[in-house]
């Protein structure tokens, strides 16, 4: 039973850390670099797509960890569901919607202007959904405390 307490709280820990981080970079440093007055959008754009690409390894090694220590703990199917969730975002953002974006960030770098896309709106939503994902789930373990999730 301590077991399980003690992975349920470093199991929050991870998710609401991940979400946390998530927030930060995404929606509070990326559009706070927009602001510096002379930081050009090209040099910008170039941070954030190495800022962007650096993070996504990122969650795919937390990802990757997480998932094995769940598997390991024969964590429930709501407790796995999360991060089910995620694997699907982050294959979306991986091999779609940065590679898309890289295109239009080299067109910028290159003093081209791309046209309309919507892609930069789907990345935002999906990012927001995985941040919410991340967090909804390390409350509810929370608050569902020693039962057995």
């Amino acid at each position: 039973m301590v077991r399980r307490q003690n992975m349920n709280i470093f199991f929050s820990a991870i998710l609401l850390l991940w979400s946390g981080t998530v927030i930060g970079l995404s929606f509070i440093a990326t559009p706070a670099k927009f602001l510096a007055p002379h930081l050009t959008m090209p040099l910008a754009l170039e941070v954030g797509k190495v800022t962007f690409h650096t993070f996504n390894k990122v969650e795919w090694t937390t990802l990757l960890l997480t998932s094995t220590v769940l598997f390991f703990y024969r964590a429930s199917f709501i407790k796995c569901l999360p991060l089910v969730v995620v694997f699907i975002i982050l294959l979306l953002q991986s091999f779609w919607l940065l590679p898309v974006m890289d295109q239009r960030v080299s067109m910028v770098i290159a003093g081209n202007t791309p046209e309309g896309s919507i892609h930069h709106w789907v990345y935002i939503f999906v990012e927001a959904f995985k941040a919410i994902t991340l967090m909804v789930a390390g409350i509810y373990i929370i608050c569902k405390g020693t039962s057995h999730v």
